[in-house]
């Protein structure tokens, strides 16, 4: 044998690649049998190959023979990591930043993100919460794809309004729990001076509209209870 020339495939289990094998002695002409197959060729060309180790049988005029390996190579899958920033309740939840980390197949990359067309890079930041989606190519046009989201940082900011007016006309009318992050609401409770439950509720999107039984309470001042899990780790509890 004198010498075998892989070409590798182009893209993680592909079935492109080939090889050549060259070899002398014998007594020619020599042929070539590929896999044990029936078939000889009279040139050891192969063409349209997965990666794998093949076995190539030359034999010559007089039936002498000899087997050789040919191993035809493939890139590594091409995958796609990220590295992600989530906002932080700080600002205006615009902190966001994923950065693509991505390994396998043949450089160069190309990168194309869901926002912001005519970025190229392998980074988007700037972000606020949100799913995003991203397409990579390789050299040989193999590719990946995946979709990352930016959240909070496990924080939150409540904040209750300390007065509200529900005179129905569209503004002020609720008295709800103002808040940013990720909130899991127990109880919000509201009692008037008499230590009578005016409302109660488990949801945070939901407010009192200064009625109970239907009627309108009187102007005063009432008091309030709260119980909530602050954050998406869900270990902080604010009463």
């Amino acid at each position: 044998l004198d010498s075998v020339n892989a070409i590798p495939t182009t893209c993680y289990g592909k079935a492109d690649g080939s090889f050549m094998l060259f070899a002398s002695g014998g007594n020619p002409p020599l042929r070539y049998v590929l896999e044990n197959t029936f078939d000889s060729l009279l040139t050891a060309s192969y063409n349209n190959l997965s990666s794998k180790n093949y076995v190539i049988t030359v034999v010559d005029d007089r039936n002498c023979f000899k087997n050789f390996d040919a191993y035809v190579p493939q890139p590594n899958p091409l995958k796609i990591a990220t590295n992600i920033t989530h906002n932080d309740c700080v600002g205006i939840d615009t902190d966001g930043r994923i950065t693509a980390i991505v390994t396998g197949g043949t450089m160069p990359y190309q990168y194309r993100w869901s926002v912001q067309n005519n970025n190229t890079d392998s980074f988007i930041s700037g972000l606020p919460n949100g799913f995003y989606a991203l397409w990579v190519n390789d050299k040989n046009d193999c590719k990946d794809s995946l979709r990352a989201e930016i959240y909070y940082d496990n924080c939150c900011t409540p904040g209750i309004p300390n007065a509200f007016t529900p005179n129905n006309d569209g503004r002020n009318d609720v008295f709800r729990i103002l808040y940013k992050g990720d909130v899991e609401l127990k109880e919000f409770s509201i009692y008037n001076r008499y230590g009578q439950q005016v409302f109660t509720t488990n949801s945070v999107n939901v407010g009192w509209d200064g009625k109970f039984n239907g009627r309108d309470e009187d102007l005063g001042v009432y008091y309030y209870l709260i119980k909530m899990i602050c954050g998406n780790e869900k270990n902080q509890e604010i009463m």
